[in-house]
């Protein structure tokens, strides 16, 4: 029968490991909420962006938008861009370090095994121009299913502030069209950098 110390020493490091969990879990929830706030200026101001430039460059589609704006028809428009970010995504592509062996597109003709420890380059806008998820890819169906778009990511890698970027994003660029004669007066500055740090843009009074 284990005695009082010995009793006391196993509480004390079943005690001692839960607390280093709890706190190894806050210090990720504090990088997590760092990263939110930080992350979602650029990215966010990247994905509006990047939308109005496809929208001035498909006036048709840019009246649609316009016309769904207007009505207040959330669903319309927010499809509108999720659609034409497809064009023009934030990541068109992301890298990864394979953890274990991983066979990729089981049963398909792409099907491959990805061996631990390579590196792999998902081409994400490619991905969204599948036509197995995305019928007639080349047009502009706001309609879509929401989930087979990639704009933020998937599985253990989605972005953090998907959920809020599904929001900001579509009622940012609405704001911005919505503004009479609308229209780019030159292309996105991005200053030698990955993200847009202007874009002058003009309109009717």
């Amino acid at each position: 029968m284990p005695n009082s110390g010995s009793l006391f020493i196993g509480y004390y490091r079943k005690t001692r490991a839960g607390l280093q969990e709890r706190v190894r879990i806050l210090r990720r929830g504090e990088r997590n909420a760092g990263g939110l706030l930080v992350g979602t200026i650029e990215t966010t101001s990247q994905a509006v962006l990047q939308c109005l430039r496809q929208l001035f460059k498909r006036p048709e589609v840019l009246a649609r938008a316009v016309a769904a704006a207007r009505s207040e028809a959330t669903q319309q428009f927010d499809g509108i861009v999720w659609e034409v970010l497809r064009w023009d995504p934030v990541a068109p592509f992301v890298f990864r370090l394979a953890a274990r062996d991983q066979v990729v597109a089981e049963g398909t003709p792409r099907e491959i095994l990805v061996r631990k420890g390579k590196v792999v380059l998902p081409l994400l806008q490619s991905a969204m121009f599948d036509p197995d998820l995305f019928p007639y890819p080349e047009e502009i169906d706001p309609t879509r299913p929401f989930e087979n778009y990639m704009h933020f990511g998937y599985g253990s890698h989605e972005c953090l502030g998907k959920y809020v970027g599904m929001v900001m994003i579509p009622e940012m660029v609405r704001q911005v069209v919505m503004r009479p004669g609308i229209m780019a007066k030159g292309p996105i500055d991005y200053r030698m950098g990955p993200f847009p740090e202007q874009y002058d843009l003009s309109w009717s009074a």
